[in-house]
């Protein structure tokens, strides 16, 4: 890439064990509401119960319209006798620039993806 000061593969997995060895990761309402310490041992009793995982992806400027979207796709997924494992959030490249610079940027629909189906939400 000529870069010649990057750390070698070897050099950034050691170094991400020695940070691992230093942080830990908390609880969280999901992993209490489903008994589990860690999303991986969430995942390894899904596999073990043969259960396959479900992914919805959706994204809206408004945190609290996407709040709302979740339980909405949530409440209708049950009804069908499903669950959502967990949602991808979709952030608008717009979100990058700095507030004041927004509303002269381009306003781009948020995409989202429910059960394979590609839909887009303009806000």
């Amino acid at each position: 890439l000529g870069e010649e000061d990057l750390p070698s593969g070897k050099e950034l997995l050691e170094e991400g064990r020695r940070l691992a060895a230093e942080h830990r990761v908390g609880s969280c309402p999901f992993l209490v509401e489903w008994g589990v310490s860690s999303e991986i041992e969430y995942k390894l009793r899904a596999a073990g119960e043969g259960r396959i995982m479900q992914h919805a992806q959706i994204g809206y400027r408004d945190p609290a319209r996407s709040r709302e979207a979740w339980r909405e796709i949530a409440g209708s997924v049950e009804k069908q006798g499903g669950r959502v494992d967990r949602y991808g959030i979709c952030l608008d490249w717009s979100m990058g620039y700095p507030p004041a610079e927004r509303a002269k940027r381009g306003k781009e629909a948020a995409p989202f993806k429910l059960n394979g189906l590609h839909h887009s939400v303009a806000d």
